[in-house]
């Protein structure tokens, strides 16, 4: 940590809205007054934020505050920070001290948080939730109403008796004054608290997103709508503590990436509460019209690790313009905006004492999404929070761009779509599929229900032959799915796979679904086995001369699916291209992910013109940092990244194991899976719908969702794998008119 420097930043915490006048009762405006943000940076006098790096013993703590005059106030039971009260004045000396030593992880300031935003004063007129609809919450109840998922809305607090909110609320606490009364003398989290969970159904009021969820209001900013970063902190360790589920942070403090160790506090307890399970959703942050601001300012904690970052839209479905925009932007939801100079185009909620009250912002954006996060744990209680987010943004409207932007991340939310999502996801009777991220992202659950309501195919066999390390043929959920493995080394015969990566793509393929074990394959049709073929030395590189062997056996065993681990490893190859054309004329889809160096490049044999190359997204619908791409790609699917906040594939792994895997390989099988499905169903009674490899190709192509420039691009080829959309054209639609839906010259 030696040479690192402090540097002076400002870190505002917003109360993210803009204010505006009640509507009960209706002569009585409500005015709400926000003071504005300091023109010197501002943290609380006399304390520091420190942690020492791991190993360091209490009574080490104690040896150097002694050395710099100061006393413990807090430690953090979660993550062993701890809040220092130092002489006043020296707090950045003592700062800069402490980070010269090997044995500090991390000091700084204990920043001032502000609730801020423009002072507004408008009559309000008749109540009108114009932003449920939007989010298609209405269909969203018909599934569920919610359940008591616990809400922590860590703000100003909530009015305690509010008739529309007290029936809803679990005891909370008041960080900001330190006692056990969290009541809001300020108005921001009590509107939010409405917006998220309101009491509904119960003739008075309005409608919350979750009936039936509960607010735990935690008060981490005061009167003014001021607080500390860490009040921020320790309330959301309390509140993980405490048994919340959803973590409401509708504030947000001026982040600045160069400088993340200026962050770490609050860093410590988002981890925390991710390793427990919770959901963190936070506002993207407002500017608003003489601000002195830019849309582009980041926010913290929205862009922070471990957080669902969200975006305001009006009641036009667009992005409000005092929405801040950026790369780590996830959603978008109802934030109200009044720029058409209509007060009802805000949010209307909940405020004290027994009041409404229309306000805007990202901040009432964002109870939206959590709300929504609290209906999908009624549905799927065991999600993890990185599978919450993935439904959530795989069943957003996308808006703006095609694909993920800057402006509303993966879309606009609705909520109905991903509770459907969840439910389906959850149906097979396998315990980890609620982890299987890729399989939600690509819409297999919505296909396996296309699939069982269509009869049995024309195909007896569907044989998907997989080129890698071979397969555990042991592992307990690929039993009665794989034929006999083929070693194709031609001085070796053992076709176990030691190293994983052949089981793996097999799993995703074809391991048994609705079997009360581990994770669940794509294919459940019975016709579908997996064709082991090893083509690896024991270090698992891919050997030429077994690849073109492996090709050959799985081309005479007629394999109507090839799939090919190692693209880009391998070297070109007169004869690897001789039996990939042979396979090719014989009927085969050649499936193969395009590498995994990030080379702007397809890598061999992917860039094969007998080979369908498939590039690897991330959970969010971005193309993975390792995924290499170029003009040769022909589609993309999930294949994951260990990069950052995202995580690899649940997979299958030797010895009956599970683990993550990452690789463009992993994509590929997701296609592979798919046109597995496919062949499986193809009608018996319409040999004019039989699936050649031409038209596997096109309808993969034609379903896919468009996630890059219009038509294809270098880095998602025709889009991202849509398993859905992609059956029910194969199964659905007469050839000829698919052919209109291929724009590309593939």
């Amino acid at each position: 940590m030696n040479g690192r420097r402090l540097g002076l930043l400002i870190l505002i915490v917003w109360a993210l809205l803009a204010p505006a006048a009640a509507a009960q009762p209706a002569d009585e405006p409500l005015v709400v007054n926000l003071p504005q943000p300091p023109s010197e940076p501002a943290f609380a006098p006399g304390r520091l934020l420190v942690k020492l790096e791991p190993g360091a013993t209490l009574s080490v703590a104690s040896d150097v505050r002694a050395q710099f005059d100061a006393t413990l106030m807090q430690r953090s039971a979660a993550t062993g920070a701890e809040l220092w009260q130092v002489p006043a004045g020296r707090e950045l000396e003592i700062a800069e001290a402490l980070l010269a030593r090997s044995d500090v992880a991390y000091a700084h300031p204990d920043w001032i948080v502000y609730a801020l935003g423009p002072d507004l004063d408008d009559p309000a007129y008749a109540l009108f939730q114009w932003n449920l609809p939007i989010i298609n919450a209405p269909a969203a109840w018909d599934i569920t109403t919610g359940g008591p998922v616990i809400i922590a809305v860590l703000d100003t607090g909530v009015a305690l008796t509010h008739p529309d909110l007290q029936s809803e609320l679990v005891s909370g606490y008041d960080f900001h004054n330190n006692d056990s009364n969290p009541s809001d003398d300020h108005g921001h989290g009590t509107h939010v608290a409405g917006i998220a969970a309101a009491a509904t159904n119960n003739g008075i009021g309005i409608a919350g997103v979750s009936w039936g969820a509960r607010i735990m209001p935690v008060k981490v900013l005061g009167a003014t709508g001021q607080g500390s970063l860490s009040t921020v902190a320790t309330g959301i360790e309390w509140a993980v503590d405490q048994g919340a589920q959803v973590l409401n942070m509708s504030l947000g403090a001026s982040y600045n990436p160069a400088r993340p160790q200026d962050y770490e506090y609050l860093q410590d307890a988002l981890d925390y509460a991710h390793a427990q399970g919770a959901v963190s959703v936070a506002a993207m942050g407002n500017c608003f019209a003489g601000q002195s601001c830019s849309v582009t300012d980041l926010m913290a904690p929205a862009a922070m690790n471990h957080v669902i970052a969200v975006a305001a839209t009006g009641p036009t479905d667009v992005r409000a313009a005092y929405s801040m925009v950026g790369d780590h932007c996830d959603l978008a939801a109802p934030g109200g905006d009044d720029s058409g100079g209509n007060v009802g185009d805000r949010v209307y909620s909940t405020y004290p004492s027994s009041n409404y009250a229309w306000m805007q912002g990202t901040s009432m954006a964002t109870p939206h999404v959590a709300g929504a996060a609290a209906l999908l744990f009624t549905v799927a209680p065991d999600l993890s929070p990185d599978m919450v987010r993935v439904l959530l943004q795989a069943a957003a409207v996308d808006k703006g761009a095609l694909g993920r932007d800057p402006y509303y991340g993966s879309g606009r939310i609705d909520i109905a779509e991903a509770l459907g999502k969840a439910e389906l996801l959850i149906a097979p009777n396998d315990p980890r599929v609620d982890e299987q991220w890729a399989l939600a992202l690509a819409n297999v659950p919505e296909a396996w229900a296309v699939e069982d309501a269509l009869p049995i195919g024309a195909t007896d066999v569907v044989t998907v032959a997989v080129l890698s390390t071979g397969v555990d043929a042991t592992h307990p959920e690929l039993g009665g799915r794989l034929l006999p493995g083929y070693d194709a080394r031609p001085d070796a015969d053992n076709p176990v796979d030691t190293i994983g990566r052949g089981t793996a793509l097999a799993g995703i393929i074809a391991a048994n679904s609705d079997n009360g074990v581990g994770l669940a394959g794509m294919a459940h049709a019975a016709s579908v086995r997996v064709l082991p073929i090893r083509v690896t030395a024991d270090s698992g590189a891919v050997r030429t001369d077994a690849l073109i062997a492996g090709i050959a056996y799985a081309s005479a065993q007629r394999a109507q699916i090839i799939l090919i681990d190692g693209s880009g490893t391998i070297s070109y190859h007169q004869d690897i291209e001789n039996a990939l054309a042979n396979a090719h004329a014989q009927g085969a889809l050649i499936v193969a992910g395009t590498g995994d160096s990030g080379a702007a490049t397809v890598g061999y044999p992917a860039s094969s013109p007998h080979v369908l190359a498939i590039s690897a997204t991330t959970w969010d619908d971005t193309l993975a940092p390792t995924s290499r791409y170029g003009t040769g790609v022909a589609l993309a699917a999930p294949g994951g990244t260990t990069a950052g906040q995202t995580s690899g594939v649940l997979v299958l792994n030797t010895g009956g194991g599970y683990t993550t895997r990452a690789s463009t390989a992993v994509a590929a099988a997701h296609v592979a899976g798919t046109a597995a499905m496919m062949l499986a169903r193809q009608p018996a009674a319409r040999p004019d719908m039989l699936l050649t490899t031409a038209r596997l190709r096109m309808l993969l192509q034609a379903g896919a969702r468009d996630l890059g420039a219009q038509g294809h691009d270098a880095s998602y080829g025709a889009g991202r794998l849509d398993v859905e959309r992609s059956l029910w054209l194969a199964t659905h639609i007469e050839p000829q008119l698919v052919l209109p839906l291929v724009a590309r010259n593939w």
